[in-house]
């Protein structure tokens, strides 16, 4: 039987948990802005891998990992995906999916694309079809 976990972080430098502390020296980061999307994605990986630790003592091993991003958490997500691809991710075991609603208007997702199917796409999926 399969066994699926959802994992919701708050990420440093945003809601609860905007008095990040340096795991180094204990000292508490008051100089903002201090993150940006390389350090979310490093806290993402570090959390995965705790996350697959835990679960393997506790005999619920985990097979792969989604990751599921909405808004501006896109380039998190993406640079996560490339730090697997790589194998340079902290967490060991594989990213199978990664989906992205609502990205931000990022010039890579802009590159070569037709004006028109855009909005063809669009009023697709506003119609009936995307409800």
């Amino acid at each position: 039987s399969s066994r699926l976990v959802f994992i919701s972080p708050d990420l440093l430098g945003s809601f609860t948990a905007s008095s990040p502390i340096r795991s180094d020296s204990g000292q508490e980061l008051k100089k903002f802005p201090l993150l940006n999307i390389t350090d979310w994605a490093e806290q993402l990986e570090h959390l995965m891998s705790e996350y697959e630790r835990k679960s393997w003592k506790e005999g619920h091993e985990i097979t792969n990992w989604a990751i599921v991003a909405n808004g501006g958490c896109a380039p998190i997500a993406l640079k996560v995906a490339q730090s697997a691809v790589e194998k340079s991710a902290t967490f060991e075991k594989d990213l199978t999916n990664v989906v992205i609603s609502s990205p931000p208007r990022l010039p890579f997702f802009l590159e070569g694309t037709d004006p028109k199917r855009v909005q063809k796409s669009y009023r697709t999926l506003s119609g009936i079809a995307g409800k």
